[in-house]
């Protein structure tokens, strides 16, 4: 069973290959839109890119709160500081899987490891936090897409399919559970039959959470607690486009609207086949942003989200320890 988890050294190699190939991508966009690096950086001074970072932040913690009200409506138990540290982590599991694919799991693997639940458990709190983001985000990149029609083509077909991926998998997850059932049978099959029945014991734990925490409340609470973490997405955009917060014009209240909708597309596109999405995250982006702007928030982002997760694994060792032993086993092992 040790085989199955990667050695370090493979999965070093396997971050570094993934960060220089975003890095590269990031280089082809701005050679393609004759953006000048120097140029970009040079044009913001500090106190602009820290309020956009903090902006960021504000937006992130919000989503950490999401994350643990989840947590509580399930009837779980998590800290909050680990819901922070889950999403940070997450995030830059994100940027260096295809698609933002490791986002989410390593996710639910640094919450089950930190708070010592079991990780269907939480495995169901990432699927409704994955859904509330799918939900409103898609809805807000559909419907600005029709307007940048045909610019904006990509953003549309791949808006509708998250729509339609979610409808179906969680219509068939709740109301035709036999589907899935063998499906996960199917997969299991060639495992022992005490493996097997392991996994299809996980399996119905999951659905049952699943179906038990999906409800009005909290379904509410989860869209209000999106929503206002994509107003400081959308304000972090207005330090870089030069606005003044002194006053809170019309001329503001557009730009946030822009932001937001600039964000939802690059949300959208980021699910596409390349490490974070890149170049379809940065293309996203620029449908609706100027160039400049573009290369220098998606600079930011990536640092927002790598920095403290490098900050965390230096200096937080009892905190890195604990997170590696208990993934481990939680895959080798049950709880």
């Amino acid at each position: 069973m040790e085989r199955i988890i990667p050695s370090k050294y493979k999965l070093q190699a396997f971050v570094v290959a993934s960060m220089l190939f975003t890095l590269i991508i990031y280089l082809l966009y701005i050679k393609s839109r004759n953006v000048s690096l120097t140029g970009v950086l040079g044009a913001y001074g500090w106190k602009t890119l820290f309020l956009s970072f903090l902006f960021l932040s504000i937006a992130e913690v919000i989503r950490a709160v999401r994350l643990y009200v989840i947590i509580l409506f399930m009837g779980k138990k998590a800290t909050f500081l680990s819901t922070i540290a889950a999403r940070i982590v997450g995030n830059t599991a994100g940027i260096i899987t295809p698609g933002n694919l490791g986002a989410e799991p390593v996710r639910v693997l640094t919450l089950a490891s930190w708070n010592g639940e079991k990780i269907e458990s939480l495995a169901a709190a990432g699927v409704l936090e994955s859904f509330l983001d799918a939900l409103v985000l898609s809805i807000i990149a559909l419907v600005a897409g029709l307007y940048f029609f045909p610019s904006s083509l990509i953003v549309i077909l791949v808006s509708i399919a998250i729509l339609f991926l979610w409808f179906a998998g969680l219509t068939g997850l709740i109301f035709r559970e036999g589907v899935w059932k063998k499906i996960v049978k199917k997969v299991t099959k060639k495992m022992p039959s005490k493996l097997q029945e392991e996994a299809i014991n996980r399996y119905k734990l999951f659905t049952n959470i699943v179906s038990e925490t999906i409800n009005l409340k909290m379904n509410i609470v989860g869209i209000l607690l999106t929503l206002l973490s994509l107003f400081f997405l959308s304000l972090s955009f207005l330090p870089l486009l030069g606005i003044e917060f002194s006053s809170f014009n019309q001329k503001m209240n557009s730009l946030i609207i822009l932001g937001a909708v600039a964000y939802s597309m690059s949300f959208v596109m980021s699910i596409l086949p390349t490490p974070g999405g890149s170049g379809f995250f940065e293309l996203g982006l620029d449908i609706v942003l100027p160039k400049n702007i573009v290369a220098a928030w998606r600079m930011l982002f990536i640092l927002f989200s790598v920095v403290p997760t490098i900050l965390l694994f230096l200096f937080a060792v009892k905190a890195r320890k604990t997170i590696v032993e208990n993934i481990k086993k939680s895959i080798i092992k049950s709880y």
